[in-house]
Parts: C-alpha cells; sequence; structure tokens
C-alpha cells in the first residue's frame, strides 16, 4: 500500500498487514498499530508520536534508509526519545549511540540549550544503561548505514 504523506492520526489499525506499505511521511499521531505487521514498511518522516506499537512485527522496517531488525524502544518525556539497534533518536537530533555516549556538554548544549543539558544529565546514563542491556549499543555487522 502507498500511504506516503497520508493522515492516518487517531486510525484504529490494530492487526493490519502494512508488510511492504510506504508509509513515508505519514502522520500516525495516536494511531493504534497494535498487532499490525510492519514488515519492510518504510516510516521515513513518519509521525508515530502517542502511536500504539504494542506487538507491532516491526522487522525490517526502514526508516531513513535504514533497515531495523527490530522493534524501537519508545520513551515519551520532555524530548521524544527512539533507541532503534545502534541509533538514539532524541527530539530531532538523530546519532549513533557511540556518539551519544562521548558527546561533551558543549555539543548538547549546542542542540537545545541549558535545558537539553540539564536533561541529558539526567536520561544519559539511563539511555545507554537500557542500550547496553538491550543489546544494542553496536551497529550490527551486516548493516550498511550511509
Amino acid at each position: 500500500a502507498n500511504l506516503a504523506g497520508a493522515n492516518l492520526e487517531g486510525a484504529y489499525l490494530a492487526g493490519a498487514n502494512l508488510a511492504g506499505a510506504n508509509l513515508e511521511g505519514a502522520y500516525l499521531a495516536g494511531a493504534n498499530l497494535a498487532g499490525a505487521n510492519l514488515e519492510g514498511a518504510y516510516l521515513a518522516g513518519a509521525y508515530l508520536a502517542g502511536a500504539n506499537l504494542e506487538g507491532a512485527n516491526l522487522e525490517g522496517v526502514k526508516v531513513d534508509g535504514h533497515t531495523f531488525r527490530r522493534a524501537p524502544v519508545h520513551i515519551q518525556d520532555q524530548y521524544r526519545i527512539l533507541l532503534w539497534d545502534g541509533y538514539l533518536i532524541i527530539g530531532c537530533e538523530k546519532h549513533i549511540l557511540s556518539e551519544w555516549a562521548t558527546f561533551d556538554d558543549r555539543r548538547i548544549l549546542e542542540m537545545d540549550g541549558k535545558k537539553a543539558l540539564d536533561w541529558w544529565r539526567k536520561w544519559k546514563p539511563i539511555l545507554l544503561s537500557i542500550a547496553e542491556a538491550d543489546g544494542r549499543m553496536e551497529l550490527p555487522k551486516q548493516e550498511v548505514f550511509a
């Protein structure tokens, strides 16, 4: 299915078969995708805030040219946090986990000022611990990232 750019806010898609669907730029805020099959779907630029992905099959999902092996860890706080394989996305900042681990205070301040630095000082050890405990710190050897 080609749903690129579609507004699916609040849509009930639980259990839907969206394998291989093009959802580029789709607005899926609050959509119920519980148990949906999104295997191989293309989600670059899709807005997923508040979407229910519980039990969804996200194997092979493509985001920004990357194919991910499993579902992300999603946390909503002051910033939207997505932990994908070897990547961590915080707000609009997407970096490899090992980069996040080495960012100094100056680099974090450049992202969003003092509030970002205060937030990062609190969350850095928590997020990096989650990534390590879940085996997501290193990039998969078979993945090629541009």
